[in-house]
């Protein structure tokens, strides 16, 4: 006779992580509990238990699934110039966006071995576009590279806060104006600049798509 195929298991591991990932994102990682998940896909708590060893194993696969996601977003940046300022603007959109999310990377990752950077193998290609964009010394664009991301910190704590309502064009604005000051002020630091020079500047800090 035919084999006797074992009954299909109604939720799967993909579901219960899909559940916490949703929890995690709507009311932060406090919310990812045995009970909170189970209730979300109306089981008992047992499913859990049968595919992960315990609480803290799946609150981890909910922070790799985040860290990809950022990660994935951030690489972004590469299809515009200056990619490094697009690489500010979508770190800070990614904050306001995803708040809770936001929260748990940032204390995961300052916390553990990823806090050599959220994607480190981009730091020597952005700086390199940076010194030639700006016509910066490599001194002079990692300057501009440690304002910029003190900044655009700033800007994700209040807007994690609620304090300063942006849109995503107002944050842009924001950033071309830092960068473009901050790309004159190396020029001024090396020599002398002229009024076209600084405009020619400040026109280049303006996020742009590199294959309009």
């Amino acid at each position: 006779g035919c084999p006797v195929m074992p009954p299909k298991a109604r939720f799967t591991k993909q579901m219960i992580e899909d559940a916490a990932f949703e929890l995690a994102k709507q009311r932060g990682i406090e919310a990812v509990a045995a009970r909170e998940v189970a209730k979300a896909l109306n089981m008992t708590v047992t499913p859990i238990f049968g595919s992960f060893t315990n609480m803290s194993e799946l609150r981890q696969t909910v922070y790799e699934r985040a860290k990809a996601e950022f990660q994935a977003y951030l690489r972004g940046c590469l299809d515009y110039t200056p990619s490094f300022q697009a690489y500010c603007l979508r770190w800070v959109c990614y904050a306001a966006e995803n708040q809770n999310l936001y929260r748990f990377l940032m204390q995961r990752m300052w916390t553990s071995e990823d806090k050599r950077g959220v994607l480190p193998e981009l730091e020597a290609p952005l700086l390199a576009e940076l010194t030639e964009l700006f016509s910066l010394s490599q001194e002079a664009a990692s300057e501009l590279v440690a304002h910029m991301l003190i900044y655009s910190g700033g800007l994700c704590t209040l807007l994690q806060q609620g304090n300063m309502p942006l849109s995503e064009a107002d944050i842009s604005h924001r950033l071309s104006q830092l960068c473009g000051s901050l790309a004159v002020a190396g020029n001024l630091a090396a020599g002398t600049l002229s009024a076209a020079d600084a405009e020619r500047l400040y026109r280049a800090a303006e996020i742009r798509p590199k294959h309009a």
